[in-house]
């Protein structure tokens, strides 16, 4: 492949993937917010509880990225991936717990899992990227170099 349409391709990947995920988290934050309204929480404490939630999936995600370039062993990846996973765990449920039927009707499957989407969408950014960022390191890695480089 052409050296400039492969870095072409990748900074688009890691441009959408950044827009994606801050699409997503802002979503996530509204449906966190409407929980946090929900159970008797109001001012500051509304405004900020949802950040408290997200930022461990967004911290988990970053540290992950870290881990990958900087190449740190498998058992010291355990700790990102267990922040991440559990900022996904409780951004999902908080999501699909913010969800209340209105008057008349009921709370559809499809209600729910339209809540959850949103982290969920933040997550997958987080795997793509972090696989494309393996296989691009991987690639480098395996490319033959010059004689005296």
């Amino acid at each position: 492949m052409n050296p400039r349409t492969r870095r072409a391709a990748l900074c688009a990947i890691g441009a959408v993937a950044i827009l994606a995920s801050a699409n997503a988290l802002a979503h996530s934050y509204a449906g966190l917010y409407d929980w946090a309204v929900h159970h008797r929480l109001t001012g500051w404490q509304a405004k900020s509880w949802p950040a408290e939630i997200d930022v461990f999936l967004a911290v988990g995600e970053l540290a992950l990225y870290v881990a990958y370039l900087d190449n740190w062993p498998a058992r010291q990846r355990v700790w990102p991936w267990a922040t991440a996973l559990t900022g996904l765990a409780v951004s999902v449920a908080g999501n699909i717990g913010h969800i209340q039927a209105a008057p008349g009707h009921t709370v559809m499957l499809a209600d729910r899992l339209t809540a959850a989407t949103s982290p969920l969408a933040a997550f997958a950014g987080l795997s793509v990227g972090l696989l494309v960022l393996k296989m691009t390191r991987h690639s480098a890695n395996a490319a033959p170099r010059p004689h005296g480089a």
